[in-house]
């Protein structure tokens, strides 16, 4: 086993190790010729757990949904909420309910509890304000400060899709929930439209396809990048802030439709 370094002329260190499972851990100096010590744990210890994080939206459309987000390095041990005076309990990632469930009109939804892992209690309160429709979107359509994003270079927001293969530097797990994410940030930046490259399906899970340059369905969200539902939350939330989306389709090249 032989581990590479930048620093001088140091070839490497090579070590005879031998173990069926598991993992080593190497701490040297930064020497032409480091020397060091083999662990077979990190010699600095698990990480500290956390309490848990919860993000609560602040609105919703009627008759569309919501999601709730907690984020959480160990198992929750309790995650009992009210949703306008309703029990839910929540899981660890994106939890997400439908306006109808809860209101048939506008209204407010006040949210109240807390979230618990063996790290501590985090307190969950928030309300969301459901209105009638999606606003407008701000300014004229020939008047855009457009953000564009690859999106499978973009931001991890589901861990659970992505394509995890891309050009360049990765780990391209890039999703549409990172999108979403990123909505404030993007916003703040001046910028009222997002101009994504293409979501639709590709059938492949090569780099070419997580650029979205060689779909095969063009009425489809690619399941990697979140889907339909997660697409429409976008526009959704994309709206609500007054921006705009952008869809990018390339028609000239295709894998097959």
């Amino acid at each position: 086993m032989i581990f590479k370094t930048s620093v001088g002329s140091w070839d490497g260190q090579t070590g005879d190790l031998t173990r069926t499972a598991g993992e080593w851990w190497f701490i040297g100096d930064n020497g032409d010729k480091p020397t060091g010590t083999w662990y077979e744990q990190n010699p600095e210890g698990p990480p500290v757990p956390q309490p848990p994080t919860v993000t609560v939206p602040t609105s919703a459309r009627v008759g569309g949904s919501f999601t709730i987000t907690v984020k959480s390095s160990t198992d929750l041990t309790s995650a009992d909420i009210k949703i306008g005076g309703k029990d839910k309990t929540l899981k660890v990632g994106n939890n997400t309910f439908n306006v109808a469930d809860f209101t048939p009109s506008e209204t407010t939804l006040e949210v109240s509890g807390s979230v618990t892992n063996a790290a501590g209690t985090t307190p969950v309160t928030g309300s969301i304000k459901v209105g009638a429709s999606s606003p407008t979107p701000e300014g004229d359509w020939n008047e855009l400060r457009m953000y564009q994003v690859m999106v499978s270079s973009f931001q991890d927001g589901d861990p659970s899709c992505g394509y995890g293969t891309g050009y360049g530097p990765g780990p391209h797990n890039g999703d549409l929930r990172g999108v979403i994410n990123a909505l404030d940030y993007i916003k703040d930046l001046g910028c009222n439209a997002v101009w994504m490259t293409p979501i639709f399906q590709s059938n492949g899970t090569s780099q070419l396809d997580s650029t979205g340059y060689f779909c095969n369905d063009y009425f489809s969200i690619d399941y990697r990048f979140g889907g339909e539902s997660v697409f429409k939350e976008l526009v959704e939330k994309a709206h609500e802030k007054g921006m705009y989306v952008i869809l990018d389709g390339v028609f000239g090249h295709h894998s097959g439709v």
